[in-house]
Protein backbone atom coordinates (compact mmCIF):
# COMPACT_ATOMS: atom_id res chain seq x y z
CA UNK A 1 0.00 0.00 0.00
CA UNK A 2 1.24 3.48 -0.73
CA UNK A 3 2.29 5.37 2.34
CA UNK A 4 -0.06 8.15 3.43
CA UNK A 5 0.96 11.70 2.69
CA UNK A 6 1.42 13.88 5.76
CA UNK A 7 1.20 17.64 5.40
CA UNK A 8 2.69 19.96 7.99
CA UNK A 9 1.05 23.36 8.44
CA UNK A 10 3.00 26.19 6.81
CA UNK A 11 4.81 28.58 9.11
CA UNK A 12 4.70 31.63 6.87
CA UNK A 13 2.52 32.87 4.06
CA UNK A 14 3.53 34.02 0.62
CA UNK A 15 1.37 36.11 -1.69
CA UNK A 16 2.23 36.44 -5.38
CA UNK A 17 1.17 39.17 -7.78
CA UNK A 18 2.03 39.74 -11.41
CA UNK A 19 2.06 43.06 -13.21
CA UNK A 20 0.07 41.96 -16.26
CA UNK A 21 -0.09 45.54 -17.50
CA UNK A 22 3.65 45.53 -18.16
CA UNK A 23 3.06 43.09 -20.99
CA UNK A 24 0.57 45.43 -22.68
CA UNK A 25 2.77 48.49 -22.15
CA UNK A 26 5.75 46.71 -23.66
CA UNK A 27 7.71 46.83 -20.41
CA UNK A 28 9.88 44.17 -18.81
CA UNK A 29 8.87 40.57 -18.40
CA UNK A 30 6.07 39.92 -15.97
CA UNK A 31 7.62 39.39 -12.57
CA UNK A 32 6.22 37.80 -9.48
CA UNK A 33 6.28 39.87 -6.30
CA UNK A 34 6.22 37.98 -3.02
CA UNK A 35 5.64 39.39 0.42
CA UNK A 36 3.92 38.77 3.67
CA UNK A 37 0.18 38.84 3.57
CA UNK A 38 -2.83 38.27 5.68
CA UNK A 39 -4.33 34.89 6.32
CA UNK A 40 -7.33 33.35 4.70
CA UNK A 41 -7.62 30.94 1.80
CA UNK A 42 -8.88 31.51 -1.70
CA UNK A 43 -8.44 34.49 -3.98
CA UNK A 44 -7.91 37.85 -2.30
CA UNK A 45 -9.28 41.13 -3.51
CA UNK A 46 -6.49 43.38 -4.69
CA UNK A 47 -6.82 46.98 -3.57
CA UNK A 48 -3.58 48.23 -5.16
CA UNK A 49 -4.63 48.38 -8.80
CA UNK A 50 -7.28 46.86 -11.01
CA UNK A 51 -4.69 45.34 -13.32
CA UNK A 52 -2.99 43.23 -10.63
CA UNK A 53 -3.85 39.56 -10.42
CA UNK A 54 -3.65 37.63 -7.18
CA UNK A 55 -3.36 33.83 -7.33
CA UNK A 56 -4.23 31.58 -4.43
CA UNK A 57 -2.92 32.60 -1.01
CA UNK A 58 -1.89 30.28 1.81
CA UNK A 59 -4.10 29.69 4.83
CA UNK A 60 -1.79 30.89 7.56
CA UNK A 61 -0.84 33.95 9.55
CA UNK A 62 1.69 36.49 8.44
CA UNK A 63 5.02 36.87 10.19
CA UNK A 64 5.97 40.17 8.58
CA UNK A 65 4.08 42.75 6.58
CA UNK A 66 6.71 45.47 6.32
CA UNK A 67 9.13 43.78 3.93
CA UNK A 68 8.44 43.17 0.25
CA UNK A 69 10.92 41.84 -2.28
CA UNK A 70 10.76 41.24 -6.01
CA UNK A 71 11.66 37.70 -7.00
CA UNK A 72 11.25 35.54 -10.04
CA UNK A 73 9.41 32.20 -10.03
CA UNK A 74 10.98 29.01 -11.27
CA UNK A 75 10.19 30.24 -14.79
CA UNK A 76 13.31 32.06 -16.04
CA UNK A 77 13.60 34.43 -18.99
CA UNK A 78 15.75 32.04 -20.96
CA UNK A 79 13.47 29.06 -20.42
CA UNK A 80 9.85 28.45 -21.32
CA UNK A 81 7.52 25.61 -20.45
CA UNK A 82 5.70 23.80 -23.27
CA UNK A 83 3.33 21.90 -20.98
CA UNK A 84 2.05 24.18 -18.24
CA UNK A 85 1.20 21.20 -16.07
CA UNK A 86 4.93 21.26 -15.27
CA UNK A 87 4.88 24.84 -13.96
CA UNK A 88 5.90 25.28 -10.34
CA UNK A 89 4.20 27.02 -8.73
CA UNK A 90 1.10 26.63 -10.90
CA UNK A 91 -1.08 29.71 -10.59
CA UNK A 92 -2.45 32.52 -12.67
CA UNK A 93 0.75 34.54 -12.43
CA UNK A 94 3.06 31.84 -13.75
CA UNK A 95 0.57 30.88 -16.48
CA UNK A 96 0.41 34.45 -17.80
CA UNK A 97 4.16 34.91 -17.54
CA UNK A 98 4.87 31.67 -19.39
CA UNK A 99 2.42 32.39 -22.24
CA UNK A 100 3.69 35.97 -22.59
CA UNK A 101 7.31 34.81 -22.64
CA UNK A 102 6.64 32.21 -25.33
CA UNK A 103 4.60 34.71 -27.36
CA UNK A 104 7.54 37.12 -27.46
CA UNK A 105 9.69 34.26 -28.79
CA UNK A 106 7.10 33.56 -31.55
CA UNK A 107 6.20 30.29 -29.83
CA UNK A 108 2.47 30.79 -30.13
CA UNK A 109 1.48 27.25 -29.11
CA UNK A 110 1.43 26.09 -25.51
CA UNK A 111 -0.46 23.18 -24.01
CA UNK A 112 -1.82 22.23 -20.66
CA UNK A 113 -2.42 18.51 -20.68
CA UNK A 114 -4.52 17.65 -23.75
CA UNK A 115 -5.61 21.29 -24.28
CA UNK A 116 -3.75 23.40 -26.83
CA UNK A 117 -3.50 27.14 -26.19
CA UNK A 118 -2.85 29.23 -29.31
CA UNK A 119 -2.01 32.92 -29.37
CA UNK A 120 -2.75 34.86 -32.57
CA UNK A 121 0.53 36.49 -33.68
CA UNK A 122 -1.22 38.61 -36.37
CA UNK A 123 1.62 37.75 -38.73
CA UNK A 124 2.66 34.72 -40.71
CA UNK A 125 5.22 32.45 -39.05
CA UNK A 126 7.34 29.83 -40.87
CA UNK A 127 5.97 26.93 -38.86
CA UNK A 128 3.61 25.28 -41.35
CA UNK A 129 3.84 23.56 -44.71
CA UNK A 130 4.74 20.13 -46.04
CA UNK A 131 8.04 19.85 -44.15
CA UNK A 132 6.35 20.47 -40.81
CA UNK A 133 3.61 17.99 -41.74
CA UNK A 134 6.28 15.31 -42.22
CA UNK A 135 7.75 16.10 -38.81
CA UNK A 136 4.48 15.60 -36.94
CA UNK A 137 3.04 12.76 -38.97
CA UNK A 138 3.12 9.46 -37.10
CA UNK A 139 4.70 10.92 -33.95
CA UNK A 140 3.41 10.22 -30.46
CA UNK A 141 1.57 12.98 -28.65
CA UNK A 142 3.96 15.16 -26.66
CA UNK A 143 7.12 14.02 -28.43
CA UNK A 144 7.31 17.31 -30.36
CA UNK A 145 6.58 20.93 -29.38
CA UNK A 146 2.89 21.92 -29.14
CA UNK A 147 1.29 22.58 -32.52
CA UNK A 148 -2.14 22.42 -34.10
CA UNK A 149 -0.73 19.69 -36.36
CA UNK A 150 -0.03 17.64 -33.25
CA UNK A 151 -3.68 17.86 -32.18
CA UNK A 152 -4.85 16.82 -35.63
CA UNK A 153 -2.36 13.94 -35.70
CA UNK A 154 -3.46 12.75 -32.27
CA UNK A 155 -7.12 12.72 -33.29
CA UNK A 156 -6.25 10.81 -36.46
CA UNK A 157 -4.14 8.26 -34.58
CA UNK A 158 -6.88 7.74 -32.01
CA UNK A 159 -9.36 7.19 -34.84
CA UNK A 160 -7.14 4.50 -36.28
CA UNK A 161 -6.33 2.85 -32.97
CA UNK A 162 -9.79 2.83 -31.36
CA UNK A 163 -12.02 3.20 -34.44
CA UNK A 164 -14.18 5.50 -32.33
CA UNK A 165 -15.43 8.91 -33.46
CA UNK A 166 -13.12 11.79 -32.50
CA UNK A 167 -14.03 15.43 -31.81
CA UNK A 168 -11.94 18.59 -31.79
CA UNK A 169 -13.44 21.74 -30.24
CA UNK A 170 -11.88 25.04 -31.34
CA UNK A 171 -13.12 27.99 -29.31
CA UNK A 172 -12.00 31.51 -28.41
CA UNK A 173 -12.97 35.15 -28.60
CA UNK A 174 -13.18 37.18 -31.80
CA UNK A 175 -9.78 37.46 -33.46
CA UNK A 176 -8.23 34.55 -31.57
CA UNK A 177 -7.57 32.60 -34.77
CA UNK A 178 -10.28 29.95 -34.74
CA UNK A 179 -10.88 30.10 -38.49
CA UNK A 180 -7.20 29.83 -39.41
CA UNK A 181 -6.62 27.02 -36.92
CA UNK A 182 -9.55 25.09 -38.38
CA UNK A 183 -8.18 25.47 -41.89
CA UNK A 184 -4.70 24.36 -40.84
CA UNK A 185 -6.00 21.24 -39.09
CA UNK A 186 -8.25 20.32 -42.01
CA UNK A 187 -5.33 20.80 -44.34
CA UNK A 188 -3.15 18.50 -42.24
CA UNK A 189 -5.75 15.74 -42.02
CA UNK A 190 -6.47 15.90 -45.75
CA UNK A 191 -2.76 15.43 -46.49
CA UNK A 192 -2.06 12.54 -44.12
CA UNK A 193 -5.33 10.76 -44.92
CA UNK A 194 -4.43 10.84 -48.57
CA UNK A 195 -1.06 9.25 -47.87
CA UNK A 196 0.83 12.04 -49.62
CA UNK A 197 3.28 12.86 -46.83
CA UNK A 198 6.30 10.89 -48.02
CA UNK A 199 5.94 11.42 -51.75
CA UNK A 200 5.17 15.13 -51.43
CA UNK A 201 1.83 14.84 -53.23
CA UNK A 202 0.02 17.14 -50.82
CA UNK A 203 -2.04 19.81 -52.47
CA UNK A 204 -0.68 22.66 -50.37
CA UNK A 205 3.04 22.82 -50.09
CA UNK A 206 3.00 26.27 -48.58
CA UNK A 207 1.86 26.92 -45.08
CA UNK A 208 -1.26 28.79 -44.55
CA UNK A 209 -4.68 28.93 -44.68
CA UNK A 210 -5.99 27.18 -47.32
CA UNK A 211 -6.04 26.23 -50.71
CA UNK A 212 -3.37 25.29 -53.12
CA UNK A 213 -3.82 23.72 -56.50
CA UNK A 214 -4.24 20.14 -57.53
CA UNK A 215 -1.66 17.78 -56.14
CA UNK A 216 0.73 15.94 -58.39
CA UNK A 217 1.72 12.36 -57.85
CA UNK A 218 2.78 9.32 -59.76
CA UNK A 219 4.22 10.09 -63.18
CA UNK A 220 5.44 13.55 -63.96
CA UNK A 221 2.77 15.78 -65.48
CA UNK A 222 -0.14 13.69 -64.18
CA UNK A 223 -2.58 15.89 -62.28
CA UNK A 224 -4.32 14.14 -59.40
CA UNK A 225 -7.86 15.25 -58.66
CA UNK A 226 -8.33 16.76 -55.20
CA UNK A 227 -9.72 14.50 -52.53
CA UNK A 228 -12.85 15.24 -50.53
CA UNK A 229 -10.76 16.54 -47.65
CA UNK A 230 -8.83 18.88 -49.94
CA UNK A 231 -12.06 20.14 -51.49
CA UNK A 232 -13.34 20.99 -48.02
CA UNK A 233 -10.16 22.97 -47.37
CA UNK A 234 -10.36 24.75 -50.70
CA UNK A 235 -14.00 25.73 -50.11
CA UNK A 236 -13.01 28.12 -47.31
CA UNK A 237 -12.91 31.26 -49.52
CA UNK A 238 -16.52 30.64 -50.51
CA UNK A 239 -17.59 30.09 -46.91
CA UNK A 240 -15.78 33.20 -45.71
CA UNK A 241 -17.24 35.39 -48.48
CA UNK A 242 -20.81 34.71 -47.38
CA UNK A 243 -20.21 34.32 -43.64
CA UNK A 244 -17.34 36.61 -42.64
CA UNK A 245 -17.25 40.37 -42.17
CA UNK A 246 -15.06 43.11 -40.76
CA UNK A 247 -15.71 43.98 -37.13
CA UNK A 248 -14.01 46.40 -34.77
CA UNK A 249 -11.76 43.63 -33.46
CA UNK A 250 -11.19 41.44 -36.50
CA UNK A 251 -11.04 42.19 -40.22
CA UNK A 252 -12.15 38.67 -41.11
CA UNK A 253 -14.52 37.67 -38.32
CA UNK A 254 -16.72 34.62 -38.79
CA UNK A 255 -20.26 35.66 -38.02
CA UNK A 256 -21.60 32.11 -37.77
CA UNK A 257 -20.90 28.82 -36.08
CA UNK A 258 -19.51 25.97 -38.11
CA UNK A 259 -19.55 22.21 -37.60
CA UNK A 260 -17.29 20.25 -39.95
CA UNK A 261 -17.83 16.51 -40.22
CA UNK A 262 -15.32 14.21 -41.89
CA UNK A 263 -16.17 10.62 -42.72
CA UNK A 264 -13.35 8.09 -43.01
CA UNK A 265 -13.47 4.77 -44.79
CA UNK A 266 -13.05 1.87 -42.39
CA UNK A 267 -10.37 -0.57 -43.54
CA UNK A 268 -11.56 -3.94 -44.74
CA UNK A 269 -10.40 -6.73 -42.38
CA UNK A 270 -8.27 -9.31 -44.15
CA UNK A 271 -8.35 -12.00 -41.49
CA UNK A 272 -11.08 -10.92 -39.12
CA UNK A 273 -10.04 -10.18 -35.54
CA UNK A 274 -6.48 -11.23 -36.26
CA UNK A 275 -5.99 -8.31 -38.65
CA UNK A 276 -7.54 -5.84 -36.18
CA UNK A 277 -5.29 -7.13 -33.39
CA UNK A 278 -2.23 -6.86 -35.63
CA UNK A 279 -3.14 -3.28 -36.57
CA UNK A 280 -3.60 -2.35 -32.91
CA UNK A 281 -0.23 -3.83 -31.95
CA UNK A 282 1.45 -2.02 -34.84
CA UNK A 283 0.02 1.33 -33.79
CA UNK A 284 1.08 0.76 -30.18
CA UNK A 285 4.64 0.05 -31.28
CA UNK A 286 4.68 3.19 -33.40
CA UNK A 287 3.44 5.24 -30.47
CA UNK A 288 6.14 3.87 -28.16
CA UNK A 289 8.85 4.52 -30.72
CA UNK A 290 7.61 8.02 -31.44
CA UNK A 291 6.52 7.16 -34.96
CA UNK A 292 8.22 5.40 -37.83
CA UNK A 293 8.09 5.17 -41.56
CA UNK A 294 5.56 2.34 -41.35
CA UNK A 295 3.01 4.74 -39.83
CA UNK A 296 2.87 6.64 -43.08
CA UNK A 297 1.87 3.56 -45.01
CA UNK A 298 -0.86 2.70 -42.52
CA UNK A 299 -2.35 6.19 -42.66
CA UNK A 300 -3.72 5.62 -46.15
CA UNK A 301 -5.89 2.81 -44.76
CA UNK A 302 -8.22 5.49 -43.34
CA UNK A 303 -8.93 7.78 -46.31
CA UNK A 304 -11.57 10.48 -46.16
CA UNK A 305 -14.73 9.16 -47.82
CA UNK A 306 -17.08 12.08 -47.23
CA UNK A 307 -17.61 15.35 -45.45
CA UNK A 308 -20.18 17.92 -44.48
CA UNK A 309 -20.05 21.52 -43.27
CA UNK A 310 -23.05 22.72 -41.25
CA UNK A 311 -23.57 26.39 -40.49
CA UNK A 312 -25.70 27.75 -37.69
CA UNK A 313 -26.44 30.99 -35.84
CA UNK A 314 -25.65 33.25 -38.79
CA UNK A 315 -25.80 36.92 -37.82
CA UNK A 316 -28.64 37.87 -40.16
CA UNK A 317 -29.10 41.36 -38.70
CA UNK A 318 -25.70 42.40 -40.13
CA UNK A 319 -27.20 42.41 -43.63
CA UNK A 320 -29.38 45.39 -42.70
CA UNK A 321 -27.36 47.17 -40.04
CA UNK A 322 -23.73 47.38 -38.89
CA UNK A 323 -21.96 49.28 -36.16
CA UNK A 324 -19.83 52.29 -36.95
CA UNK A 325 -16.54 51.16 -38.45
CA UNK A 326 -17.72 47.66 -39.39
CA UNK A 327 -18.76 46.19 -42.73
CA UNK A 328 -21.41 43.97 -44.18
CA UNK A 329 -20.50 40.50 -45.40
CA UNK A 330 -17.50 40.29 -47.73
CA UNK A 331 -19.46 39.01 -50.72
CA UNK A 332 -21.24 42.34 -51.28
CA UNK A 333 -18.00 44.31 -51.58
CA UNK A 334 -16.28 41.54 -53.54
CA UNK A 335 -19.01 41.46 -56.15
CA UNK A 336 -18.93 45.22 -56.67
CA UNK A 337 -15.14 45.39 -56.81
CA UNK A 338 -14.38 42.31 -58.88
CA UNK A 339 -17.29 41.80 -61.26
CA UNK A 340 -16.41 42.10 -64.94
CA UNK A 341 -18.35 44.33 -67.33
CA UNK A 342 -20.16 41.32 -68.76
CA UNK A 343 -21.20 40.13 -65.30
CA UNK A 344 -22.32 43.65 -64.36
CA UNK A 345 -24.53 43.82 -67.41
CA UNK A 346 -26.08 40.45 -66.68
CA UNK A 347 -26.70 41.38 -63.04
CA UNK A 348 -27.73 44.95 -64.00
CA UNK A 349 -25.22 46.55 -61.68
CA UNK A 350 -24.49 50.25 -62.28
CA UNK A 351 -21.14 51.18 -63.82
CA UNK A 352 -19.53 53.28 -61.07
CA UNK A 353 -16.09 54.58 -60.25
CA UNK A 354 -13.94 52.59 -57.86
CA UNK A 355 -14.56 54.86 -54.88
CA UNK A 356 -18.33 54.93 -55.49
CA UNK A 357 -19.02 51.25 -55.95
CA UNK A 358 -19.90 50.38 -52.35
CA UNK A 359 -20.73 53.90 -51.20
CA UNK A 360 -23.74 53.98 -53.49
CA UNK A 361 -25.65 51.40 -51.46
CA UNK A 362 -27.03 52.17 -48.02
CA UNK A 363 -26.68 48.65 -46.63
CA UNK A 364 -22.96 48.74 -47.44
CA UNK A 365 -22.05 52.35 -46.57
CA UNK A 366 -24.15 53.16 -43.49
CA UNK A 367 -21.27 52.30 -41.13
CA UNK A 368 -18.82 54.61 -42.88
CA UNK A 369 -16.46 51.73 -43.71
CA UNK A 370 -16.36 50.22 -47.19
CA UNK A 371 -12.69 49.22 -47.46
CA UNK A 372 -10.36 47.17 -45.29
CA UNK A 373 -6.64 47.84 -45.19
CA UNK A 374 -4.68 44.91 -46.54
CA UNK A 375 -7.72 43.27 -48.15
CA UNK A 376 -8.25 43.22 -51.92
CA UNK A 377 -11.96 42.63 -52.56
CA UNK A 378 -11.46 42.18 -56.31
CA UNK A 379 -8.81 39.50 -55.83
CA UNK A 380 -10.89 37.74 -53.18
CA UNK A 381 -13.89 37.74 -55.52
CA UNK A 382 -11.83 35.98 -58.19
CA UNK A 383 -11.02 33.23 -55.68
CA UNK A 384 -14.64 33.04 -54.52
CA UNK A 385 -15.92 32.72 -58.05
CA UNK A 386 -13.28 30.12 -58.91
CA UNK A 387 -14.26 27.93 -55.97
CA UNK A 388 -17.99 28.36 -56.58
CA UNK A 389 -17.97 27.89 -60.34
CA UNK A 390 -15.36 25.26 -61.18
CA UNK A 391 -17.50 22.20 -60.47
CA UNK A 392 -20.30 20.60 -62.42
CA UNK A 393 -22.81 22.54 -64.47
CA UNK A 394 -25.50 22.20 -61.82
CA UNK A 395 -23.22 23.72 -59.18
CA UNK A 396 -22.29 26.59 -61.51
CA UNK A 397 -25.99 27.34 -61.91
CA UNK A 398 -26.38 27.39 -58.14
CA UNK A 399 -23.50 29.86 -57.92
CA UNK A 400 -25.17 32.11 -60.46
CA UNK A 401 -28.38 32.04 -58.44
CA UNK A 402 -26.39 33.05 -55.36
CA UNK A 403 -25.06 36.13 -57.17
CA UNK A 404 -28.59 37.06 -58.18
CA UNK A 405 -29.67 36.80 -54.54
CA UNK A 406 -26.80 39.03 -53.42
CA UNK A 407 -27.66 41.68 -56.01
CA UNK A 408 -31.34 41.64 -55.01
CA UNK A 409 -30.39 42.53 -51.41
Amino acid sequence: MPSPLHLSPPQTTQRYTVDAGAIVRGGPHAALHSGGGGGGGGRKKNTEAARRLLPRASTSHSTSTSVQSSTQPHLHHHHSIENMDDLHPLNEATILANIAHRFRMDQIYTRTGPILIAMNPFKWLPMYGSEVVRQYHGKAYGSLPPHCYQEAEDAYQQLQHTQVNQSVVICGESGAGKTETTKLMLQYISIVARGGVEDGSSSSSGGGGGGGGHGKGGEEGVVVAPTIGERLVQSNPLMEAFGNAKTLRNNNSSRFGKFTLLNFQRPMPKHGHQHSRHLSQQLQQQSQLGGSSSSNSSSSSFPISGGQVSNFLLEKSRVCRQQRGERNYHIFYQLLAGASEELRERLRLPMLEEEEKAGRFYYLAQSGCTRVEGMDDAEDFAMTRYVGGREERRERREGWNAFILVVSI
